[in-house]
Protein backbone atom coordinates (compact mmCIF):
# COMPACT_ATOMS: atom_id res chain seq x y z
CA UNK A 1 0.00 0.00 0.00
CA UNK A 2 2.82 2.39 0.92
CA UNK A 3 4.61 1.50 -2.33
CA UNK A 4 1.53 2.29 -4.37
CA UNK A 5 1.10 5.65 -2.62
CA UNK A 6 4.74 6.53 -3.17
CA UNK A 7 4.55 5.67 -6.85
CA UNK A 8 1.35 7.68 -7.30
CA UNK A 9 2.86 10.69 -5.51
CA UNK A 10 5.98 10.39 -7.66
CA UNK A 11 3.88 10.22 -10.85
CA UNK A 12 1.85 13.22 -9.70
CA UNK A 13 5.02 15.21 -9.03
CA UNK A 14 6.37 14.35 -12.46
CA UNK A 15 3.14 15.46 -14.12
CA UNK A 16 3.08 18.73 -12.17
CA UNK A 17 6.71 19.32 -13.07
CA UNK A 18 5.99 18.80 -16.77
CA UNK A 19 2.96 21.11 -16.67
CA UNK A 20 4.96 23.76 -14.82
CA UNK A 21 7.76 23.51 -17.39
CA UNK A 22 5.29 23.83 -20.28
CA UNK A 23 3.71 26.88 -18.68
CA UNK A 24 7.09 28.55 -18.20
CA UNK A 25 8.13 27.73 -21.77
CA UNK A 26 4.88 29.07 -23.18
CA UNK A 27 5.28 32.36 -21.31
CA UNK A 28 8.92 32.80 -22.30
CA UNK A 29 8.60 31.67 -25.90
CA UNK A 30 5.08 32.79 -26.82
CA UNK A 31 5.28 35.22 -29.74
CA UNK A 32 3.42 38.45 -29.32
CA UNK A 33 0.80 39.63 -31.74
CA UNK A 34 3.16 41.84 -33.67
CA UNK A 35 5.72 39.11 -34.28
CA UNK A 36 3.05 36.94 -35.86
CA UNK A 37 2.49 39.48 -38.64
CA UNK A 38 4.33 39.17 -41.91
CA UNK A 39 5.95 42.59 -42.52
CA UNK A 40 6.58 42.11 -46.25
CA UNK A 41 2.84 41.56 -46.80
CA UNK A 42 1.99 44.70 -44.82
CA UNK A 43 4.65 46.61 -46.79
CA UNK A 44 3.30 45.70 -50.23
CA UNK A 45 -0.30 46.26 -49.14
CA UNK A 46 0.69 49.70 -47.82
CA UNK A 47 2.45 50.45 -51.11
CA UNK A 48 -0.68 49.50 -53.07
CA UNK A 49 -2.88 51.71 -50.94
CA UNK A 50 -0.48 54.66 -51.20
CA UNK A 51 -0.41 54.39 -55.01
CA UNK A 52 -4.22 54.23 -54.98
CA UNK A 53 -4.19 57.50 -53.02
CA UNK A 54 -2.12 59.18 -55.76
CA UNK A 55 -4.34 57.85 -58.55
CA UNK A 56 -7.54 58.87 -56.78
CA UNK A 57 -6.16 62.35 -56.13
CA UNK A 58 -5.59 62.84 -59.87
CA UNK A 59 -9.01 61.35 -60.61
CA UNK A 60 -10.76 63.69 -58.17
CA UNK A 61 -8.93 66.60 -59.77
CA UNK A 62 -10.58 65.66 -63.07
CA UNK A 63 -13.98 64.83 -61.54
CA UNK A 64 -14.12 68.24 -59.90
CA UNK A 65 -13.49 69.80 -63.32
CA UNK A 66 -10.32 71.37 -62.00
CA UNK A 67 -8.73 71.97 -65.41
CA UNK A 68 -9.31 75.68 -64.89
CA UNK A 69 -6.44 75.37 -62.42
CA UNK A 70 -4.16 75.54 -65.45
CA UNK A 71 -5.19 79.18 -65.76
CA UNK A 72 -3.87 79.82 -62.30
CA UNK A 73 -0.53 81.48 -61.66
CA UNK A 74 0.08 78.83 -59.01
CA UNK A 75 2.69 76.42 -60.33
CA UNK A 76 1.53 73.69 -57.94
CA UNK A 77 -2.04 73.66 -59.28
CA UNK A 78 -0.89 73.85 -62.90
CA UNK A 79 1.44 70.90 -62.37
CA UNK A 80 -1.36 68.78 -60.86
CA UNK A 81 -3.54 69.51 -63.88
CA UNK A 82 -0.77 68.62 -66.34
CA UNK A 83 0.00 65.33 -64.61
CA UNK A 84 -3.69 64.40 -64.30
CA UNK A 85 -4.31 65.16 -67.97
CA UNK A 86 -1.27 63.17 -69.05
CA UNK A 87 -2.23 59.99 -67.17
CA UNK A 88 -6.03 60.13 -67.45
CA UNK A 89 -6.68 61.48 -70.93
CA UNK A 90 -3.28 61.93 -72.56
CA UNK A 91 -0.39 59.78 -73.78
CA UNK A 92 0.11 58.24 -70.36
CA UNK A 93 -3.42 56.77 -70.17
CA UNK A 94 -2.40 53.29 -71.34
CA UNK A 95 0.54 53.28 -68.93
CA UNK A 96 -1.82 54.22 -66.10
CA UNK A 97 -4.25 51.44 -66.96
CA UNK A 98 -1.48 48.82 -67.10
CA UNK A 99 0.07 50.09 -63.87
CA UNK A 100 -3.36 50.21 -62.18
CA UNK A 101 -4.03 46.61 -63.20
CA UNK A 102 -0.71 45.52 -61.71
CA UNK A 103 -1.44 47.32 -58.45
CA UNK A 104 -4.93 45.81 -58.22
CA UNK A 105 -3.54 42.32 -58.91
CA UNK A 106 -0.97 42.81 -56.18
CA UNK A 107 -3.61 44.12 -53.77
CA UNK A 108 -6.08 41.27 -54.34
CA UNK A 109 -3.32 38.65 -54.36
CA UNK A 110 -2.09 39.85 -50.98
CA UNK A 111 -5.67 39.96 -49.71
CA UNK A 112 -6.09 36.32 -50.76
CA UNK A 113 -2.97 35.35 -48.81
CA UNK A 114 -4.23 37.21 -45.74
CA UNK A 115 -7.55 35.35 -45.91
CA UNK A 116 -5.75 32.10 -45.11
CA UNK A 117 -4.51 33.64 -41.85
CA UNK A 118 -7.94 34.69 -40.60
CA UNK A 119 -10.02 32.51 -38.28
CA UNK A 120 -13.34 34.18 -39.09
CA UNK A 121 -13.60 35.25 -42.73
CA UNK A 122 -17.40 35.41 -42.62
CA UNK A 123 -17.19 38.12 -39.97
CA UNK A 124 -14.60 39.99 -42.05
CA UNK A 125 -16.79 39.78 -45.16
CA UNK A 126 -19.83 41.14 -43.33
CA UNK A 127 -17.79 43.94 -41.78
CA UNK A 128 -16.33 44.94 -45.16
CA UNK A 129 -19.77 44.76 -46.78
CA UNK A 130 -21.02 47.29 -44.21
CA UNK A 131 -18.00 49.49 -45.01
CA UNK A 132 -18.74 49.19 -48.74
CA UNK A 133 -22.37 50.24 -48.28
CA UNK A 134 -21.22 53.16 -46.11
CA UNK A 135 -18.79 54.30 -48.82
CA UNK A 136 -21.52 54.13 -51.48
CA UNK A 137 -23.86 56.17 -49.27
CA UNK A 138 -21.27 58.78 -48.31
CA UNK A 139 -20.07 59.26 -51.91
CA UNK A 140 -23.69 59.66 -53.04
CA UNK A 141 -24.19 62.41 -50.46
CA UNK A 142 -20.88 63.99 -51.47
CA UNK A 143 -22.03 63.99 -55.10
CA UNK A 144 -25.22 65.79 -54.11
CA UNK A 145 -23.29 68.32 -52.01
CA UNK A 146 -20.68 69.16 -54.67
CA UNK A 147 -22.74 68.70 -57.82
CA UNK A 148 -20.17 66.31 -59.30
CA UNK A 149 -20.56 62.62 -60.05
CA UNK A 150 -18.50 60.86 -57.35
CA UNK A 151 -20.72 57.78 -57.05
CA UNK A 152 -19.25 54.37 -56.30
CA UNK A 153 -21.60 51.49 -57.09
CA UNK A 154 -19.24 48.53 -56.92
CA UNK A 155 -15.74 49.52 -55.88
CA UNK A 156 -12.73 47.94 -54.20
CA UNK A 157 -14.47 47.20 -50.90
CA UNK A 158 -17.56 45.75 -52.55
CA UNK A 159 -15.31 43.42 -54.52
CA UNK A 160 -13.08 42.72 -51.51
CA UNK A 161 -16.06 41.70 -49.35
CA UNK A 162 -17.42 39.49 -52.14
CA UNK A 163 -14.07 37.75 -52.64
CA UNK A 164 -13.73 37.00 -48.93
CA UNK A 165 -17.28 35.62 -48.83
CA UNK A 166 -16.59 33.39 -51.86
CA UNK A 167 -13.37 32.18 -50.26
CA UNK A 168 -15.21 31.44 -47.00
CA UNK A 169 -17.78 29.32 -48.85
CA UNK A 170 -15.15 27.45 -50.87
CA UNK A 171 -13.01 26.87 -47.79
CA UNK A 172 -15.89 24.93 -46.21
CA UNK A 173 -15.53 22.28 -48.91
CA UNK A 174 -12.96 19.50 -49.21
CA UNK A 175 -9.50 20.75 -50.21
CA UNK A 176 -9.79 19.05 -53.62
CA UNK A 177 -13.15 20.69 -54.26
CA UNK A 178 -11.67 24.01 -53.15
CA UNK A 179 -8.86 23.63 -55.68
CA UNK A 180 -11.30 22.60 -58.43
CA UNK A 181 -13.64 25.57 -57.94
CA UNK A 182 -10.67 27.91 -57.52
CA UNK A 183 -9.25 26.81 -60.89
CA UNK A 184 -12.66 27.23 -62.55
CA UNK A 185 -12.98 30.77 -61.18
CA UNK A 186 -9.41 31.63 -62.15
CA UNK A 187 -9.98 30.45 -65.74
CA UNK A 188 -13.30 32.33 -65.85
CA UNK A 189 -11.52 35.46 -64.62
CA UNK A 190 -8.94 35.19 -67.40
CA UNK A 191 -11.63 34.74 -70.06
CA UNK A 192 -13.77 37.63 -68.80
CA UNK A 193 -10.69 39.82 -68.48
CA UNK A 194 -9.67 39.11 -72.08
CA UNK A 195 -13.10 39.09 -73.75
CA UNK A 196 -14.62 41.90 -71.63
CA UNK A 197 -18.23 40.96 -72.51
CA UNK A 198 -21.02 43.53 -72.24
CA UNK A 199 -24.79 43.30 -72.19
CA UNK A 200 -26.94 45.52 -74.38
CA UNK A 201 -29.21 47.07 -71.79
CA UNK A 202 -29.25 45.33 -68.40
CA UNK A 203 -26.75 46.05 -65.62
CA UNK A 204 -27.74 43.01 -63.59
CA UNK A 205 -24.27 41.48 -64.11
CA UNK A 206 -22.51 44.76 -63.38
CA UNK A 207 -20.89 43.46 -60.15
CA UNK A 208 -19.50 40.41 -61.98
CA UNK A 209 -17.65 42.48 -64.54
CA UNK A 210 -20.24 42.23 -67.33
CA UNK A 211 -21.85 45.67 -67.52
CA UNK A 212 -24.16 47.06 -70.16
CA UNK A 213 -22.88 49.06 -73.10
CA UNK A 214 -23.88 52.27 -71.32
CA UNK A 215 -23.16 51.36 -67.72
CA UNK A 216 -23.33 54.24 -65.22
CA UNK A 217 -20.27 56.39 -64.69
CA UNK A 218 -18.53 55.62 -61.41
CA UNK A 219 -15.41 56.85 -59.64
CA UNK A 220 -14.28 53.37 -58.66
CA UNK A 221 -15.35 50.20 -60.48
CA UNK A 222 -13.79 46.93 -59.35
CA UNK A 223 -15.94 43.93 -60.40
CA UNK A 224 -15.65 40.43 -58.95
CA UNK A 225 -14.19 39.13 -62.23
CA UNK A 226 -11.26 39.12 -62.86
CA UNK A 227 -10.28 40.12 -59.29
CA UNK A 228 -11.56 36.87 -57.76
CA UNK A 229 -9.07 34.93 -59.89
CA UNK A 230 -6.09 36.85 -58.53
CA UNK A 231 -7.58 36.66 -55.03
CA UNK A 232 -7.82 32.86 -55.17
CA UNK A 233 -4.29 32.56 -56.56
CA UNK A 234 -3.20 34.47 -53.46
CA UNK A 235 -5.28 32.12 -51.28
CA UNK A 236 -3.58 29.09 -52.84
CA UNK A 237 -0.19 30.69 -52.18
CA UNK A 238 -1.25 31.35 -48.60
CA UNK A 239 -2.30 27.73 -48.14
CA UNK A 240 1.03 26.43 -49.49
CA UNK A 241 3.98 28.81 -49.25
CA UNK A 242 2.71 30.71 -46.19
CA UNK A 243 0.84 27.85 -44.55
CA UNK A 244 3.03 28.14 -41.42
CA UNK A 245 2.57 31.94 -41.34
CA UNK A 246 6.33 32.43 -41.19
CA UNK A 247 7.82 35.73 -42.28
CA UNK A 248 11.02 36.06 -44.26
CA UNK A 249 12.03 38.63 -41.66
CA UNK A 250 13.24 37.52 -38.24
CA UNK A 251 12.72 40.86 -36.54
CA UNK A 252 9.32 42.44 -37.03
CA UNK A 253 9.60 45.22 -34.39
CA UNK A 254 12.31 47.08 -36.34
CA UNK A 255 9.86 47.48 -39.24
CA UNK A 256 7.22 49.17 -37.08
CA UNK A 257 8.56 52.63 -37.93
CA UNK A 258 8.15 52.03 -41.67
CA UNK A 259 5.17 54.18 -42.77
CA UNK A 260 4.20 51.79 -45.58
CA UNK A 261 3.96 48.87 -43.16
CA UNK A 262 1.88 51.03 -40.81
CA UNK A 263 -0.49 51.91 -43.67
CA UNK A 264 -0.67 48.27 -44.76
CA UNK A 265 -1.41 47.11 -41.22
CA UNK A 266 -4.34 49.56 -40.98
CA UNK A 267 -5.25 49.43 -44.67
CA UNK A 268 -9.03 49.39 -44.27
CA UNK A 269 -9.06 52.48 -42.06
CA UNK A 270 -6.74 54.42 -44.38
CA UNK A 271 -8.76 53.50 -47.45
CA UNK A 272 -12.04 54.55 -45.84
CA UNK A 273 -10.63 57.89 -44.70
CA UNK A 274 -8.71 58.85 -47.83
CA UNK A 275 -11.66 59.06 -50.24
CA UNK A 276 -13.61 61.88 -48.53
CA UNK A 277 -10.36 63.55 -47.43
CA UNK A 278 -8.92 63.72 -50.96
CA UNK A 279 -12.24 64.87 -52.41
CA UNK A 280 -12.46 67.61 -49.77
CA UNK A 281 -8.86 68.73 -50.38
CA UNK A 282 -9.40 69.07 -54.14
CA UNK A 283 -12.68 70.90 -53.60
CA UNK A 284 -11.14 73.32 -51.07
CA UNK A 285 -8.18 74.04 -53.37
CA UNK A 286 -10.62 74.95 -56.13
CA UNK A 287 -12.59 77.22 -53.81
CA UNK A 288 -9.48 78.95 -52.50
CA UNK A 289 -7.96 79.46 -55.95
CA UNK A 290 -11.03 80.53 -57.93
CA UNK A 291 -13.95 80.85 -55.55
CA UNK A 292 -15.52 77.68 -56.96
CA UNK A 293 -14.52 73.97 -57.18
Amino acid sequence: MVLVLRSSVSAKNQILSMVYKLEIDSVLNEPNKSSQRIPEIDFFRGLCILLMFVDHFMLFTIKFDAFHWSQSNTTFLSTIVSISQYFHSGPGYMFRMIFRSIILCLFFGISGICCTFSKNNLKRAIRLAIVAVSITSSMYLLSLATGHNLNIYFGIFHCYASCILIYWMLNKTHHRMFLFFAIVLIISSILIGILQPKLQTSNILFPLGIPSVNYPSTVDYSPIFPSIGVFLIGAIIGKTIHKNKISASTDYPKFKSNPLIFIGKHGVAFYIIHIPVLAFIVWILGVIAFGKP
